[in-house]
């Protein structure tokens, strides 16, 4: 059994995280403010759907440069009722 976390803040950015990754991290960490996983180049549409679904508290995303998600997860991103910042920088709508 997972153990919630307390974090607010965490950032992530360049490393291997996977969508994978991200599902243990978002149904843990449901007090979440702020995450940077920009330049993680693992990341899809699949994890965005996990953040939205887990991290109602989100405020801020960092997604500058993650490559592989689409106009299908932000979508679900911009779901989120609190979200207030968006970085998507050096991202391209394929």
């Amino acid at each position: 059994m997972l153990t919630a976390c307390r974090l607010r803040t965490l950032e992530l950015g360049s490393c291997a995280i996977t969508d994978e990754g991200l599902s243990k991290l978002v149904r843990t960490c449901h007090s979440l403010t702020a995450l940077s996983i920009g330049q993680c180049s693992h990341v899809t549409d699949t994890g965005l759907s996990l953040v939205a679904e887990n991290l109602q508290n989100l405020e801020s995303i960092d997604l500058y440069g993650c490559t592989k998600i689409t106009t299908v997860g932000l979508q679900q991103i911009m779901k989120l009722p609190k979200l207030s910042t968006l970085n998507l920088g050096l991202w391209h709508k394929w």
